[in-house]
């Protein structure tokens, strides 16, 4: 809402108006700046990286997909911590097969924010309620 300023002169109201324009330019130029070098600098951080080479996937049979993914990480991996068996083993896919099979199957696929592991809860219950 407009305020109402009854004594307020013509010079008054160009100085007022000059400071909002020079407010204004000053913030959209911090901006502008802030975009500028935001996107020009580059994230030296090995997680970004892209990597030299994509994991096989057309193996002759379930087992040989499994290793040689685990093979693939281990290389491959930039490590979050010490213990690079564990990261690997958590990474990996894996199989959960019913106590009583029925010959149905369900695939379960991750997305790039998470790993195999977060479905271990999931996939053990879908196990448990097969028969």
């Amino acid at each position: 809402m407009k305020k109402y300023r009854p004594n307020e002169t013509k010079r008054e109201k160009r100085s007022r108006h000059k400071r909002k324009v020079v407010a204004l330019a000053f913030y959209l130029a911090a901006f502008v700046t802030a975009g500028i070098f935001g996107c020009s600098t580059k994230n030296e951080n090995p997680s970004f990286a892209h990597s030299t080479s994509l994991p096989s996937y057309q193996q002759d049979n379930y087992q040989g997909y499994v290793t040689e993914t685990q093979q693939w990480l281990a290389k491959n991996r930039v490590y979050k911590s010490d213990d690079h068996q564990l990261e690997v083993a958590l990474n990996s896919p894996f199989e959960v097969t019913p106590k009583k099979p029925n010959g149905e199957a369900v695939l379960l696929v991750h997305g790039l924010g998470d790993s195999p592991y977060s479905f271990h809860d999931i996939a053990q219950h879908l196990a448990d309620q097969a028969t």
